[in-house]
C-alpha cells in the first residue's frame, strides 16, 4: 500500500500522530509511506522516519523546495489561514512518484486511522481520476459556481484520496494544473482542493463517509451544507468511524472542544509526543474575527433564523457526542 503524506513544521506531531494510528490498524499490511516536505533536511523528517521503521515500514522522502519557485495561491483574501504551502503538493505526485507506482492513497495529517484500510486501497479507480469522499460543504453551490461546474456534481474533500496516478500521468494533468492555477489564482478559497474538484467533479468515484469522516459532520442538521442524503451515513459511522478526520477544531489544541480528541489522544500517548498540548497561536486579527463570529454573529444569526437561544454545545448534535 502507497500512501502520500506532507506537512509543514506546524503539522509534525499530527502526521506522527497519524501515522501511529494508521500502523497500529494496519499491522498485516505492507506500508510504504511517501513524505513530501518542503525542505529543511533529513533532520525535519527524522521522527516520522523513526516511527515507520519502528512498525517495520517503508519510507521514501521527497524534498519539493524545488516548486518553491512556482506562484501557488496562499494567504489571499478569502482563502482559509491554517492551509499551508504543502497541500498543494499532492497535485505533483505524478512526477514526484516513481512511474511504477499507479494507485496512491493521500492521507492528510490532521486524521486517525481507527481501522485496516485495505478496503479502501482495494477500490477499484481504474476508471476514475481519483476516489473521493463528499465534503462537509458537498452541496454549497458557491462552490460549484466559483469553480464553474454543474452544482450537481457537488465538492469533495481532499483530505483522503484514492489518486489514480496512470490516469493523471495519460492525461498529463500537472500543466493543466499550473494553467488553471495561474488563469484563478484569487478564486482558490480552498487551495488544491478547489483545483482537484474542478478537474475531477466528473471523473470521480463517490466512496463511503467511512473512509473520511469529517467532525464536521457532526453539526446540527441546520449547519450542514451536505445533502439529507448522507445523514445516513453520518448515523451508521460516527460512533467508530475508519477515518477521523478533524476538519473543525485540532484535538492537539489545549482550548479546544472538538469531538473524538480522547481517540486522538489514545494514538498521541504512543508517540514522543505524549502529553504536548499545544496553544492556538493566532494574530490580532485571527482573534478579533473570532470573537465577533462566536459572541456577535452566530448568536444574531440563530435568533433570526431560528430563533433559538445560543448554547454552548454549538454547533454540534448532542447526541452525536455521548
Amino acid at each position: 500500500m502507497d500512501i502520500a503524506i506532507s506537512f509543514d513544521k506546524n503539522y509534525l506531531m499530527p502526521a506522527g500522530v497519524m501515522l501511529t494510528s494508521l500502523f497500529e490498524n494496519n499491522k498485516d499490511t505492507d506500508i510504504h509511506i511517501h513524505v513530501m516536505y518542503n525542505g529543511g533536511g533529513e533532520a525535519f523528517v527524522s521522527p516520522i522516519a523513526d516511527i515507520v521503521r519502528k512498525y517495520n515500514g517503508r519510507i521514501t522522502c521527497y524534498d519539493m523546495s524545488k516548486y518553491n519557485t512556482l506562484s501557488l495561491p496562499v494567504n489571499l483574501p478569502g482563502q482559509r489561514e491554517d492551509i499551508p504551502l504543502e497541500s498543494y503538493f499532492r497535485l505533483f505526485l505524478p512526477d514526484v512518484l516513481s512511474p511504477e507506482i499507479e494507485k496512491v492513497l493521500w492521507l492528510d495529517c490532521d486524521i486517525i486511522v481507527a481501522h485496516s484500510l485495505k478496503d479502501l486501497w482495494n477500490e477499484d479507480i481504474s476508471d476514475y481520476g481519483l476516489g473521493s469522499i463528499p465534503d462537509f460543504e458537498h452541496n454549497n453551490v458557491l462552490n460549484m459556481n466559483r469553480l464553474e461546474y454543474d452544482a450537481t456534481y457537488g465538492y469533495f474533500n481532499d483530505g483522503v484520496l484514492l489518486i489514480n496516478l496512470k490516469y493523471w500521468r495519460e492525461k498529463k494533468m500537472i500543466p493543466v494544473f499550473l494553467n488553471y492555477i495561474h488563469d484563478h489564482y484569487y478564486e482558490l478559497h480552498f487551495h488544491d482542493q478547489d483545483v482537484l474538484n474542478h478537474f475531477f467533479h466528473q471523473s470521480k468515484k463517490v466512496l463511503s463517509l467511512n473512509y473520511n469522516f469529517q467532525t464536521t459532520f457532526l453539526f446540527k442538521k441546520e449547519f450542514r451544507n451536505i445533502s439529507w442524503k448522507f445523514f445516513s451515513q453520518i448515523d451508521k459511522y460516527y460512533k467508530d468511524p475508519c477515518v477521523i478526520h478533524y476538519t473543525n477544531e485540532k484535538p492537539w489544541f489545549s482550548d479546544t472542544t472538538s469531538p473524538k480528541k480522547d481517540i486522538f489522544i489514545h494514538y498521541q500517548d504512543m508517540t514522543v509526543w505524549k502529553g504536548v498540548v499545544l496553544k492556538k497561536k493566532k494574530t490580532l486579527k485571527q482573534k478579533m474575527k473570532t470573537w465577533v463570529a462566536f459572541h456577535m454573529l452566530v448568536p444574531l444569526y440563530l435568533f433570526i433564523r431560528y430563533k433559538k437561544t445560543y448554547r454552548e454545545e454549538f454547533p454540534y448534535d448532542a447526541k452525536y457526542l455521548n
